[in-house]
């Protein structure tokens, strides 16, 4: 295992982190989804690694030594087929969200999808209303130029984002952090 703060060449604006977190209802997302609770996205690497979140009450950009410090495993989805603009773009489409308030309908809706199996909530939710949870504010930043991961943005999940980076090691380099 890597430390990503040793190791500030693996990381790029536009990656995507997966955790599995210290909150309490972490283990049970987890359970669910491929070990994962969490998604967010890398917006800066210089001269500190910021993450845009959407975490309650608000989207909030973090220092990714203060967001991760307690996560149970952090792992570095590093896309390796995103350019200089795309990259530009997605973190662009991700730091207009930051600042609404975070979905807890939406979060409430996913969480049952997690504990029934569905997609049925995360496909009825609309992405205007809030902004989204974790996970979806990830895949809608990605969607903007284009990319998916297999699933719609509205109901990505943390297992979604793991098992697809893990189908496509062409595309993204899975780098286990803690």
């Amino acid at each position: 295992m890597t430390d990503l703060l040793d190791n500030l060449s693996l990381a790029r604006p536009g990656d995507i982190l997966l955790t599995h977190g210290s909150w309490m209802l972490s283990d049970l997302i987890a359970n669910k989804n491929e070990g994962f609770s969490h998604a967010s996205l890398i917006v800066s690497v210089d001269p500190v690694i910021l993450v845009a979140e959407s975490v309650p009450p608000v989207s909030k950009v973090l220092r990714y030594s203060d967001l991760h410090k307690d996560s149970i495993r952090v792992v570095l989805l590093h896309d390796l087929s995103l350019d200089k603009d795309q990259r530009f773009l997605v973190v662009n489409y991700a730091t207009k969200m930051l600042g609404k308030l975070y979905g807890l309908d939406r979060f409430i809706g996913l969480g049952l999808d997690t504990l029934l199996g569905t997609q049925w909530f995360g496909d009825h939710l609309r992405l205007s209303k809030d902004c989204p949870v974790c996970t979806v504010f990830v895949a809608e930043s990605r969607n903007r130029i284009g990319l998916d991961f297999g699933v719609k943005a509205q109901g990505a999940q943390p297992g979604e984002i793991a098992r697809y980076g893990q189908k496509h090691p062409e595309t993204y380099q899975w780098i286990e952090l803690k």
